[in-house]
């Protein structure tokens, strides 16, 4: 996970909790994916174009550029993957990684537990295409047992 370089949550890249890997089963997603050896850095975020115009967007405006000045993302020429819920949170995430520059991709990953969750992907579809990302969604069924929130984080981390 990939925070504000003063923020409590870091993740390195690919560095996937082995709970995370076992403990939920990944449904076709609606997009084609990467290939493992060829798959981008990851940035998550568990809450839930470039420049003035159209979007409505100024990807370099002094508060977006305020505010990428504190982050701590791999360098432009890295893809960039966001796991964006259609949050505040989330959604911030992902403006921020389309103004450092070069390859993003933002997922939606739905858990599937409330109803209408999957709607919540149309959101984050159209945030990426206003930011100039590229746009996946995965659908993932969680594993039983306690602590919900739990199994829905190694569900999500394990689509990504």
């Amino acid at each position: 996970m990939v925070t504000p370089a003063d923020g409590p949550h870091r993740r390195p890249p690919g560095n996937v909790p082995a709970a995370a890997r076992s403990a939920a089963t990944v449904r076709t997603p609606t997009a084609a994916r990467t290939p493992t050896a060829a798959r981008p850095a990851v940035v998550a975020d568990d809450e839930a174009g470039s420049g003035p115009g159209a979007t409505g967007l100024d990807l370099s405006s002094p508060a977006v550029v305020a505010l990428l000045a504190r982050c701590s993302f791999p360098a432009p020429a890295t893809p960039l993957t966001c796991a964006v819920s259609g949050g505040a949170d989330s959604l911030a995430l992902l403006v921020l990684a389309a103004a450092r520059g070069g390859e993003v991709t933002a997922v939606h990953v739905d858990h599937g537990l409330r109803p209408g969750s999957a709607a919540e992907a149309d959101v984050v579809a159209d945030a990426a295409r206003r930011v100039g990302a590229a746009f996946r969604a995965e659908a993932v069924d969680v594993a039983a047992g306690p602590n919900l929130e739990a199994r829905a984080r190694a569900a999500r981390y394990a689509a990504l």
